[in-house]
């Protein structure tokens, strides 16, 4: 029987195809042949590939349960590279602008696929750089003249095999200088302006690898008052010779104690033998006020105290129990939340608590700081960021590539 023919009378069809498919084949032997040497690309096998999209869509829920909770998740790359070669083939000249990371590079293929701008090699070192390093070997010192300035510089190997005289960097600035070989926490001390400032060293919130000597700041008295104590502990400060008692009380949106005074007598006095909740009047001169017997900022103290504001989200929960999806409307915004108790005991609308994992794996570390957490059985990198109320740490695992956006909308 003939190769382009077929009982059933589809000849045609099946020539088409045959024609089509033998197109094909010597089309990748001669395209190659006819476009120059190419480049070998190492692709994934599809497993690793697989396994790869679990942890992009893993990182791509828990980003996503986490920005319910106030904190984004980590960019992890530019994305300056990937939109250069847009449209573009491997081996397109693309230029990658920036105010001083610009270049004009070749796009070339990553192992996951995208098309991604690479800058061009650098040029070999100068003539006067190898001569300086002539006998040397890399890590030695060496020194070379630039622009009649002699600069000390180390020898270093680059990757064509050249052995050559590199200048070596400013010292660091007395901040940075000051932490060398410490820890975050660590006291240290540098020279400003001929006087001695000390701090302690802490990382940058950008840079968590990177310690600086922070000015160590005064203290207020309200707050050095609660030191070592806890919540609703008695404390006392003085200020301008008078001294005042209080209870520390915990700041709702910070992680510190302050003492707090409690309410003038008057108020105090107008609550005396209610309950919380009571109805109360208040009569100071001419001016008087009916309110209600609440606890008062010390956190101890029934006082009698002003009608409080509505607030949107209280009352986005009047009626609904705790753990109750809710939605409250600020500032011609809607924001979805979960009925939970806020810092005034009262039910309100907020933001989902965030997974208690993301807290744990931020447990006795600072903002900035490297973390991971454990995600539907993946582990996820990122960076310990605080929460919108100051007060807690949670793991921001780092951003899925936006290239991959599509990919991940269809897993879920």
């Amino acid at each position: 029987m003939n190769l382009f023919t077929s009982s059933n009378g589809s000849g045609g069809d099946r020539s088409r195809r045959l024609v089509l498919l033998c197109a094909a084949a010597l089309a990748t032997l001669t395209i190659p042949a006819l476009a120059g040497p190419t480049i070998p690309i190492r692709r994934p096998s599809g497993s690793s590939w697989i396994a790869r999209q679990a942890v992009v869509a893993a990182a791509a829920e828990a980003s996503q349960r986490l920005a319910q909770s106030g904190v984004q998740c980590e960019e992890s790359e530019p994305r300056a590279g990937t939109i250069a070669c847009q449209g573009k083939n491997a081996g397109d000249a693309c230029t990658v602008t920036g105010d001083e990371h610009g270049f004009t590079g070749q796009c070339a293929l990553t192992p996951l696929g995208p098309l991604v701008c690479l800058p061009p090699v650098p040029p070999p070192p100068p003539q006067a750089a190898v001569a300086a390093c002539d006998g040397k070997q890399a890590g030695d010192v060496c020194q070379i003249t630039v622009e009649d300035h002699t600069l000390d510089g180390t020898c270093k190997a680059f990757a064509s095999g050249t052995l050559a005289c590199v200048p070596n960097p400013p010292p660091p600035p007395p901040v940075i200088e000051a932490c060398s070989g410490k820890s975050a926490g660590d006291s240290c001390s540098f020279i400003h302006d001929d006087e001695t400032v000390n701090g302690i060293c802490a990382a940058l919130t950008d840079h968590p690898d990177l310690l600086v000597c922070v000015p160590q700041m005064e203290i207020p008295p309200a707050v050095a008052a609660c030191d070592g104590k806890l919540a609703a502990d008695a404390c006392s400060f003085t200020v301008e010779d008078r001294t005042i008692d209080g209870h520390c009380v915990a700041l709702p949106e910070r992680s510190l104690l302050v003492c707090v005074p409690p309410p003038p007598q008057v108020l105090i006095d107008a609550c005396a033998g209610k309950s919380a909740g009571d109805s109360c009047t208040v009569n100071v001169g001419d001016d008087s006020f009916t309110g209600a017997c609440r606890t008062a900022r010390d956190g101890t103290t029934l006082a009698c105290l002003p009608p409080m504001e509505p607030s949107p989200r209280v009352d986005a929960c009047s009626g609904k129990a705790a753990g109750t999806l809710c939605t409250v409307q600020l500032d011609d915004r809607s924001l979805s939340g979960v009925c939970r108790t806020n810092d005034e005991g009262e039910l309100a609308c907020l933001p989902p608590a965030p997974p208690q994992d993301a807290v744990n794996a931020c447990s006795g570390k600072a903002a900035g700081d490297m973390c991971s957490l454990t995600w539907k059985d993946h582990t996820l990198s990122g960076t310990c960021r605080a929460l919108p109320d100051g007060s807690t740490l949670v793991c921001a695992p780092v951003c899925p590539p936006h290239w991959m956006s599509p990919l991940i909308s269809r897993t879920h």
